[in-house]
């Protein structure tokens, strides 16, 4: 490589590194995500693009747009990110390419505006009102093709990047792209839950339900009860052996800090995932006793039976107009009660309220529980908190029936996820959301 050329990619690598400090100065909880993508220098030139692995840079595209405006770096890494956050990197196959690219251009620069709106574009009026949303809401509201043009043409301003390498992901193992595929769904759907935890945990209440939707967009298809803990209690697993469960993020880290050396954890076959609190609230109501109730605690044992799953402890709360019972339940020493079966109390009117006072009560406490959130085992009837909570909430909904009448004020709010327990006993997250 001549010299001119090797001075332009170090320049070009340097400024992307100066990007990405200017978004963790700005939102350290999106550290995560800034580094999880490597980056390698493209031959082609052209704007940035990723496959949602890697991240490809042409040296002179770099330096020619920093200098153009100095703002385009971090912008143009923060829309790259949000696609990652909104599953946009595994989605776009088999759709129609422009509208889809529209679609999600819109919504990542919605969801940029959120995370660190000093680098997103600033939308006019007429694209406020009439196309913002998620990518499947903005992608099928297109029915005609004029309206598919009008989408096109207000996403036009906002395209960041180039999605070319969407359709063709790196190969997995054994060249496999469907094993890329869900490899890359699943790093970002573990980044999602880990950036949602930072921005609980630093007070952003204002981003954390944008944040707790975002797992529920990423994939609609059926997961099992040991996914949705896995996307809600954003497990940090240390580094493997393994090449492909190598952690990214401080690796890359590492390498952008150091020049050449990527941070390990020294013993690489040592897992040390942090125990998270759960909230587990029963409607014992008595529209989700019996073989439901039955069902979704022997769910729960698997949970803290499997050694490879979340590290997480329960606190079940029965509560039917008022809270009836509050216990503990972690690892193994819980299991043979739990096998034997629990006593239901309660049996009255549904109000959700006293559960959601009960766990901001104890986050709020020095000495109380500071649980990650909330999952809800209930049909939907009841009276819920006029305020949305700054931690994620579920309602798990029994054999996928939801029940809520506006006329007598029974509405789930749309901050809660909302969970319908299928009839084979998988999980489906709701799609309408």
């Amino acid at each position: 490589m001549e010299k001119s050329a090797k001075d332009r990619e170090t320049a070009a690598r340097q400024l992307l590194d100066q990007g990405r400090k200017q978004l963790l100065g700005d939102a350290p909880e999106l550290l995560p995500a800034i580094y999880l993508m490597k980056a390698e220098p493209a031959e082609e030139p052209g704007p940035l693009r990723a496959d949602g692995l890697t991240l490809y840079y042409h040296p002179e595209t770099v330096i020619r747009d920093y200098l153009a405006e100095k703002k385009s770096i971090p912008r143009q890494l923060l829309h790259i990110l949000c696609h990652g956050l909104l599953g946009h990197f595994q989605r776009r196959k088999g759709q129609m390419a422009d509208l889809f690219d529209a679609a999600a251009d819109l919504s990542a620069n919605a969801l940029a505006l959120e995370l660190d709106p000093k680098f997103a574009r600033k939308p006019d009026r007429e694209t406020r009102e009439k196309y913002l949303g998620n990518v499947d809401t903005l992608y099928l509201a297109a029915r005609t093709k004029e309206e598919a043009q009008a989408l096109t043409d207000h996403a036009r301003p906002f395209r960041e990047d180039d999605h070319s390498l969407w359709d063709d992901p790196p190969s997995g193992k054994n060249g496999a792209q469907s094993d890329a595929m869900a490899r890359i769904r699943q790093l970002w759907q573990n980044t999602v839950c880990q950036v949602a935890e930072g921005m609980n945990r630093n007070g952003r209440g204002d981003t954390a339900g944008t944040l707790s939707e975002l797992f529920r967009e990423t994939d609609s298809s059926p997961i099992s009860y040991t996914e949705l803990l896995r996307r809600f209690c954003a497990l940090r697993e240390l580094a493997h052996a393994d090449p492909d469960s190598i952690n990214r993020i401080w690796y890359h880290v590492g390498l952008d800090l150091t020049g050449d050396t990527p941070i390990l954890e020294p013993d690489e076959l040592r897992e040390d995932r942090t125990l998270e609190h759960i909230a587990v609230a029963l409607d014992t109501s008595g529209s989700c006793s019996g073989e439901v109730m039955e069902g979704f605690l022997r769910e729960l044992l698997a949970v803290l039976r499997d050694g490879g799953g979340p590290k997480v402890e329960f606190t079940l709360i029965q509560c039917d107009e008022e809270i009836q019972k509050v216990e503990t339940l972690s690892g193994e020493d819980m299991a043979e009660r739990l096998c034997r079966g629990i006593r239901l109390l309660g049996w009255g009117g549904t109000d959700f309220r006293p559960v959601f006072d009960y766990v901001k009560g104890q986050r709020e406490r020095e000495d109380g529980v500071k649980f990650a959130g909330l999952l809800y085992l209930t049909d939907g009837w009841g009276q819920y908190p006029r305020e949305k909570p700054d931690y994620p909430v579920v309602f798990l909904f029994p054999r996928g029936e939801e029940a809520w009448d506006e006329d007598i004020g029974c509405v789930c709010p749309d901050w809660i996820t909302k969970v319908f327990i299928q009839n084979d006993g998988s999980l489906r997250i709701d799609e309408k959301a």
